[in-house]
């Protein structure tokens, strides 16, 4: 069903399936029936406390309320999928929101592991997807435990 989904998404669905077959992602036009928010991978490990794949997965999909994320090993950046009229209110360093115009490498449904891309935390229905607060919250999270951190070893140097 969800890959059913994502091909539908595509605008030529039998290429998505070949891409699938042959490269294990599929690169998929934004704008139509969803978005993505890319999140540079320091800030997502920030906010989960750690760089291990299973932990930011679990921490990721309690913060996303389950919603699907994609991990880009290879370019660090994670990518969370929202409502195509979601909005752009996310725009932050570190952060861009992804619609119109461009495309994004979706990973076959069952690539739930590294390396390369791979569903960091993988779809479970095409009606639930990230919600635009809860992913800004987790970039505001991951700056804030990164600037956290800046701050401590930088007091550490002066003394």
């Amino acid at each position: 069903m969800i890959s059913e989904w994502l091909v539908q998404a595509h605008p030529m669905p039998g290429r998505a399936l070949s891409e699938w077959s042959t490269r294990t992602v599929a690169l998929l036009p934004l704008g139509r029936l969803l978005a993505a928010v890319r999140i540079e991978e320091r800030l997502v490990h920030a906010a989960a406390g750690s760089d291990e794949p299973n932990a930011v997965a679990d921490y990721l999909a309690g913060r996303l309320q389950l919603g699907p994320v994609i991990h880009d090993s290879g370019n660090r950046h994670y990518y969370a999928l929202v409502p195509a009229d979601a909005g752009r209110k996310v725009e932050q360093p570190g952060v861009r929101h992804l619609g119109v115009g461009t495309w994004v490498g979706i990973p076959c449904p069952d690539r739930t592991q590294p390396p390369g891309t791979y569903w960091s935390v993988a779809p479970r229905t095409p009606a639930r997807l990230c919600h635009l607060a809860d992913v800004a919250d987790v970039a505001n999270t991951g700056r804030g435990r990164l600037a956290a951190l800046t701050s401590v070893r930088g007091t550490e140097a002066a003394e």
